[in-house]
């Protein structure tokens, strides 16, 4: 039997695998929009996320998660960002999702209130231009009250779908993305006496396949 070369075995690999065979085509031609299967991935960490005071960010230990702790003050928030890759789908939403959790002490049968504070997007090479997107959680608009449950530390998610087309100017790859969150304690719908804590955030995003960036932080 003559000896097959690493290109050979790379060739009769993908003739064994036809599903890899469509996905590269796929991503040579580009995808319309819509596709779950070019759906991308951007990891954030709450542990290089900015803070206005009081929030503050702290490694847990002993009984108390890591993360961003929001505590029931009047008015804090944290900042996160990043720029859309050069695959990304022109006008198609983001979603932030947002892992949060309820602190060890009095924040336990009461809620929190968190509200999407700003969405900013900015793009090389345009003076003072900025794209004021909107930005919804599961409950279709940009506050949302949630419950903290029994469990002390529970950790759940929470979705942000920040709108790509909105507005007067569509957002377009490479913009850079600027996000604020807040707890708003002094909404009547915020009841909780302890913290509120951020410990993962992620984002995704509609690619058009075309291009594989480099997306860890």
């Amino acid at each position: 039997m003559a000896a097959v070369g690493v290109v050979g075995v790379v060739q009769l690999a993908l003739l064994a695998a036809p599903g890899l065979r469509a996905a590269l085509a796929q991503g040579e031609a580009g995808a319309p929009a819509g596709s779950s299967a070019l759906t991308r991935f951007i990891t954030l960490t709450p542990a290089q996320a900015l803070f206005d005071s009081p929030a503050y960010y702290t490694v847990g230990g002993g009984p108390n998660v890591s993360g961003i702790y929001m505590p029931n003050s009047s008015f804090n928030r944290f900042y996160t960002g990043f720029t859309l890759p050069p695959d990304y789908v022109a006008g198609s939403d983001v979603t932030l999702r947002i892992m949060w959790a309820n602190g060890n002490s009095n924040a336990t049968n009461c809620d929190f209130v968190l509200w999407a504070n700003m969405l900013v997007a900015y793009r090389p090479g345009v003076t003072d231009w900025a794209h004021f997107a909107g930005g919804q959680f599961s409950n279709g608009i940009d506050t949302i009250t949630l419950p903290a449950g029994a469990t002390a530390q529970a950790v759940r998610a929470e979705n942000l779908v920040i709108d790509g087309a909105g507005f007067s100017t569509a957002m377009q790859p490479r913009d850079a993305l600027q996000i604020a969150i807040a707890r708003d304690a002094t909404d009547g719908s915020d009841t909780c006496t302890g913290s509120l804590v951020i410990v993962g955030l992620d984002a995704t995003y509609e690619s058009t396949g075309a291009f594989l960036p480099l997306t860890t932080r």
